[in-house]
């Protein structure tokens, strides 16, 4: 090898160690930019825990891994609230793409039997006042957990429509009396829901998408979803994930696993979309 030979390749290694670059024909590629940074995804898995969702909380236990799937490559978290309730489940939460081993697998598996205690079906409402971290529930800014620059992913798990009665939470509060908590729930509609996302800085269809596992219109005569007068069917939580271009899948069956990995195939083109 030639003198002159030598010095270029000394040259050129130099220059590599130096500014941290790759030589790819002759192209100088930064370390910086040769790999794509994770997208962040936070998950927001509301269930519905009211008396008649005992066998769907089960079968979604046995299925809920799943859904991150197609999620290789995104950094995403999840969290768990009930549908009459906007505090997150368990202190662990949220579970982090990072966290997530056998351990947490189980732990995932057991948080999602919320139990059938509930109140009130209201999950808009619920998600609205976690995600604005709204004052008189027991938990302080419960939506203290998303970052500013991840995209929101709403699940919802139910066999009801948004309840549109008028609803009295009681709660004890933390303090060293117990003192007695009141808040009083109204209807809120899918217009108001995606107002309320806004407040919280969520651009509907950009950087939030709402995804439900239901039974709209009653198809398959599972869960309780019956028409008004007019023979109209409420679909409030359906219209939300129409506007934000969401998906549902039927909580109508025995396997949760199909609807999962569509959810979960969808979440992974969101999460890599770019706001228009």
């Amino acid at each position: 090898m030639s003198g002159q030979m030598k010095k270029i390749q000394s040259h050129v290694k130099k220059i590599s160690c130096a500014a941290s670059v790759l030589f790819v024909l002759g192209t100088p590629i930064n370390h910086a930019y040769a790999q794509e940074s994770l997208k962040k995804l936070d998950i927001l898995l509301v269930v519905d825990n009211s008396g008649s969702m005992s066998e769907e909380q089960e079968h979604l236990s046995q299925k809920i891994n799943y859904l991150f799937h197609y999620l290789k490559g995104v950094d995403w978290q999840i969290n768990i609230i009930t549908s009459d309730s906007p505090c997150s489940l368990d202190a662990s939460l949220p579970i982090k793409a990072d966290q997530y081993v056998e351990a947490t697998k189980r732990d995932l598996e057991y948080l999602v039997r919320t139990g059938v205690a509930g109140q009130e079906e209201k999950p808009l409402s619920m998600v609205a006042h976690h995600v604005n971290n709204d004052i008189g529930f027991p938990c302080r800014d419960p939506g203290s957990w998303l970052r500013a620059d991840a995209k929101l992913a709403i699940i919802i798990l139910t066999d009801e429509e948004e309840s549109k009665l008028e609803f009295t939470y009681s709660y004890k509060s933390h303090d060293s009396v117990g003192s007695k908590i009141e808040v009083t729930d109204k209807y809120l509609s899918a217009e108001d829901f995606l107002k309320r996302l806004k407040e919280a800085h969520y651009i509907p269809r950009e950087m939030v998408r709402v995804y439900g596992m239901m039974n709209p219109f009653n198809i398959g005569k599972c869960g309780s979803v019956f028409p008004d007068e007019n023979g109209e069917f409420d679909r409030d939580i359906f219209d939300a994930i129409g506007y934000t271009h969401g998906k549902w899948t039927s909580v109508c069956t025995d396997d949760f696993g199909p609807g999962l990995l569509m959810i979960s195939n969808n979440l992974k083109r969101f999460a890599s979309s770019e706001p228009k």
